[in-house]
């Protein structure tokens, strides 16, 4: 049997983005340290994007053609960065507050701003495509909104642990989904609201995000960069990403017994329809 290979896509850094707001409160509370080599790559892969994404907006502008496909193409990469490296940088930011230093949150805002420059110069020029794309347009800024606010869903909670809300796209609203997200309850456990915004994540927000893979490498990078210092016994049976795990098992499951009846009809040379 042939693995599949991994597919890197804006769906997977938003992923990366749930994955992090998990494992939050376990970095935080062990003080575990970012290794050198990942905090280097974090920052490596962000300024190489920022550089990359530059250009191509530069070429857009540039070439004078107003193609709104291009600002399709690059607008879920970068919206679905932010909320990866948003989320990252909050629990940087925890971090150095525990410590009493600045090291990690002025890497971060280093990190922050970059992507923020390549999100203003996708939205000023979709400003400049003509009325008759307004569709298109428009679909651009939804999918921004959307993420704008699952980033602060995200990161909400955690900026509570962490005391600082600098990163969030609206720090009122995080600040509203971070007290949601830490009431417990004695029947489900502690910030059991986790597994509705990871459900809720999946179900309705992961839709919305392409999965067209995603060639540059610096992209891979960052997701590497994040997912270095996931601890490992968050994937234990008690650990903070085993219902992640369980959830992904079980939507496969179903997707296989979905698509069951459809092979079958093939097979037998049926119309599916």
């Amino acid at each position: 049997m042939t693995s599949q290979p991994c597919v890197l896509s804006p769906r997977s850094m938003a992923e990366v983005a749930l994955i992090t707001s998990r494992v939050a409160r376990s970095i935080l509370d062990e003080r575990t340290i970012p290794t050198t080599a990942s905090l280097k790559t974090f920052w490596q892969s962000c300024r190489s994007l920022q550089q990359r994404w530059t250009k191509i907006l530069d070429d857009w502008t540039a070439a004078g053609l107003l193609d709104v496909a291009i600002l399709e193409r690059l607008a879920p990469r970068v919206f679905s960065a932010e909320m990866a490296v948003r989320t990252w940088a909050t629990i940087l930011a925890g971090l150095d507050n525990q410590r009493g230093t600045d090291d990690f949150i002025r890497l971060a805002r280093n990190a922050v701003t970059g992507l923020l420059q390549i999100r203003i110069g996708i939205l000023s020029r979709v400003l400049l495509i003509p009325a008759s794309e307004a569709v298109r347009t428009e679909e651009i800024d939804r999918l921004r909104r959307r993420c704008d606010r699952w980033t602060d869903l995200l990161l909400g909670p955690l900026a509570f642990e962490a005391d600082c809300f600098e990163f969030a796209f609206e720090q009122e609203r995080a600040h509203d989904f971070g007290e949601e997200g830490l009431i417990a309850d004695p029947a489900t456990g502690p910030h059991a609201v986790e597994h509705l915004v990871s459900a809720g994540l999946r179900l309705t927000f992961l839709q919305h995000l392409t999965a067209e893979p995603v060639d540059e490498p610096e992209f891979a990078e960052l997701m590497q960069s994040i997912l270095a210092n996931v601890p490992h016994r968050a994937l234990h049976r008690d650990g903070s990403l085993r219902t992640l795990l369980e959830q992904r098992i079980a939507a496969s499951r179903q997707r296989d017994e979905q698509d069951t009846p459809f092979k079958l009809k093939l097979s037998t040379g049926q119309s599916p329809l």
